[in-house]
């Protein structure tokens, strides 16, 4: 508590006026990036419908550059104070609306589909940080190899279902 009154610059007193313990600032920080994220996901999810498969791979690269530093601080923090359901929540609602948005960009998906991509691709995601710091003079490279990679499996996943008729049971 002291390092963070102190980076914020505020007195410890006034820090511990509003969060009376690590557990309650780990709580209202948490809170703050689960809204600030809802809406953001919800947006993206409006937006999706005039996007392009490339344009919508393009967007959750930046998107995860962008929060890169955000989402590396809510999940130290949430890991200091055993906040997994949270973590869970997090990850449950990205999901859930990359899910829908896949289904705006691409209205071929079913729900399943689309569900299951989405796990796929957030996933993909989380490797985004890895790839800029693999090599750094070949970051762009990597990451326009990544959303060709994304573009690809968007715009061309029907529901397998179409394709393999409706008594095959591979999957």
């Amino acid at each position: 508590m002291t390092e963070i009154a102190a980076r914020a610059g505020a007195a410890i007193g006034s820090l511990y006026q509003f969060f009376p313990s690590k557990e309650a600032l780990a709580a209202a920080l948490l809170q703050r990036y689960g809204e600030f994220m809802q809406l953001s996901l919800t947006e993206l999810v409006t937006a999706a419908a005039t996007m392009t498969p490339r344009t919508f791979a393009r967007t959750l690269i930046a998107r995860r550059l962008e929060l890169r530093p955000e989402r590396e601080a809510v999940l130290a923090v949430s890991e200091a104070v055993g906040a997994a359901g949270a973590r869970a929540r997090f990850g449950d609602s990205t999901k859930q609306h990359i899910a829908l948005a896949l289904q705006a960009v691409n209205p071929s998906l079913s729900v399943r589909r689309s569900r299951a991509m989405a796990t796929v691709i957030v996933q993909m995601l989380k490797q985004v940080p890895l790839l800029v710091e693999e090599d750094r003079r070949e970051r762009l490279g990597l990451l326009r190899e990544l959303r060709e990679l994304l573009t690809l499996y968007i715009a061309g996943a029907p529901d397998r279902r179409s394709k393999t008729g409706p008594n095959d049971n591979r999957r």
